[in-house]
């Protein structure tokens, strides 16, 4: 089979590139020197850092609960996969058959194994993958089996009999090649990930979807304090701190407007682009694969 990758050349791939990473100092600073075993202890202040952030990290499943790719066969958190028509128009033809599962998973930070973060399955939004992309073609009767079973288990209903009995005749043995098409999370896999970090009560790190009308609650209650410390009798600022405060508003409003136009709000966005990834996706590969007992 010949598999086509993507080559990350979107402009939501470049937005997240031009995203500083959190580092897992970074992440040690923000949330008071969290590691794993501190997850153990009675209970944290819940800790919201209430913007984006991008963090790069190596894909870990949870016991028991990864998933299989249905046509790479690779295990995975994460999948969408779809079977198409093939056209020459340059036109998306919709799917014959499409399915997508995930699963909860754990981030390792690079520079830090020990430093893990949860992630909720059903928040990741996949995007500019690489070698989680795979596309091939194959005449249906050609395909491989567990490919065949895939297709006729989520065959996708057509809207009349017309497009129904068209796409059956594209599984016959004298159908024109199929589109097969499947972009997953591979564990194991060193990606970019961008969401919100946070912190839960149990003291478990999270990254989670940014969420607007969070965002626009905590900066209208920001907004409030600001204008009451305008009040000439509550003035304890200085004319430059309050007006600092006030730019670093302006700045935040006009970053969440951003995140909005490239659709990083309400997901957790995840790539294992390799130029996303760059010289991290090294170093992450070289302490990741030290034997336990060193």
């Amino acid at each position: 089979a010949f598999w086509r990758h993507s080559p990350g050349s979107s402009r939501l791939c470049r937005k997240v590139g031009s995203m500083p990473v959190v580092g897992s100092a970074d992440i040690q600073r923000m949330f008071g020197g969290l590691d794993v075993a501190s997850e153990h202890l009675a209970s944290f202040p819940v800790h919201h850092t209430g913007k984006l952030m991008r963090v790069q990290a190596r894909v870990k499943a949870v016991a028991g609960n990864s998933l299989t790719a249905p046509f790479s066969g690779r295990q995975c958190v994460s999948y969408s996969a779809s079977v198409s028509q093939r056209r020459h128009d340059s036109v998306h033809p919709p799917p014959l058959a499409f399915h997508q599962a995930n699963a909860d998973f754990l981030l390792e930070v690079a520079g830090a194994p020990s430093t893990l973060v949860h992630v909720s399955g059903q928040d990741v939004s996949l995007f500019d993958m690489a070698d989680g992309l795979q596309v091939t073609e194959q005449v249906f009767i050609s395909a491989p089996r567990t490919w065949r079973g895939f297709v006729l288990a989520h065959l996708v209903p057509s809207a009349d009999a017309t497009t129904h009995f068209g796409s059956c005749g594209e599984l016959s043995p004298e159908g024109a090649p199929l589109e097969f098409r499947e972009s997953a999370l591979i564990v194991g896999s060193v990606v970019t990930c961008v969401g919100e970090l946070t912190r839960s009560a149990g003291g478990r790190l999270q990254l989670q979807p940014l969420r607007s009308s969070s965002c626009q609650a905590e900066e209208a209650s920001t907004r409030q304090v600001l204008v009451q410390e305008e009040l000439p009798s509550k003035r304890s600022k200085s004319w430059i701190s309050r007006a600092a405060s006030w730019m670093a508003l302006s700045h935040r409003s006009r970053e969440l407007t951003a995140a909005s136009k490239e659709g990083l709000l309400g997901h957790v966005m995840a790539s294992d682009q390799p130029s996303l990834v760059g010289s991290a996706a090294l170093q992450a590969q070289w302490w990741l694969d030290i034997p336990d007992y060193v």
